[in-house]
């Protein structure tokens, strides 16, 4: 609901994995900071990331 109305307004929409890859980008954490944020997402909230997106993440952070 909130990321369709962010999107009538105008706004850009991004997700958690987005957030980490544009503040890699901008230089406000490291890369190995962004593993460590998609491994807890990944073992401690149960969030399923495929094979080929875990491998899309890492050559975008390279």
């Amino acid at each position: 609901m909130a990321r369709h109305k962010a999107a009538r307004m105008g706004l850009k929409v991004m997700g958690t994995i987005g957030v980490f890859l544009l503040a890699h980008k901008q230089g406000h954490i490291t890369e190995c900071q962004v593993n460590g944020y998609i491994n807890t997402l990944i073992d401690k909230h149960n969030m399923y990331l495929s094979d080929e997106v875990i491998d899309k993440i890492a050559r975008m952070l390279t």
